[in-house]
């Protein structure tokens, strides 16, 4: 299984009022390593050839110890659930000291804008997320 690995510090902008990151500030680190590993996907243009886009139905978030100012943080992204419909992102954000800070798992669809309904996940669209060997 592919795994996609992203790195980032937290900086001052990313933090509340109670100095420390909010939750809503981790569903943006998740989304932006997503588009990380999904970067080789969009570079091939695969997507908008075909009309395509992916499109978050479900996200679930665990939020396990607080990140602050200064901590170098660590996301993993990988796939290892495809549905019939559906394709789910278990990710996980890890601080420094490999403390797991959070966790998610975001269930998306593949949806054709000719059609106007979400795809079947065919071999294509295995292959597309690197998935071949599931």
């Amino acid at each position: 299984m592919r795994k996609g690995i992203f790195k980032k510090t937290v900086w001052g902008f990313h933090l509340d009022f109670y100095q420390h990151v909010n939750n809503a500030r981790y569903l943006e680190f998740f989304e932006e390593a997503r588009w990380e590993f999904m970067r080789p996907l969009m570079e091939s243009n695969i997507l908008q050839e075909n009309g395509w886009y992916t499109i978050v139905v479900h996200i679930e978030v665990s939020y396990k110890a607080q990140l602050g100012l200064g901590d170098a943080i660590e996301i993993q992204t990988s796939i290892p659930t495809v549905g019939r419909k559906s394709l789910t992102f278990h990710q996980q954000i890890f601080k420094s000291d490999k403390k797991l800070a959070a966790e998610a798992f975001v269930k998306f669809v593949i949806f054709d804008s000719k059609s106007q309904k979400s795809l079947f996940i065919n071999e294509e669209i295995m292959n597309m997320f690197g998935l071949n060997e599931l």
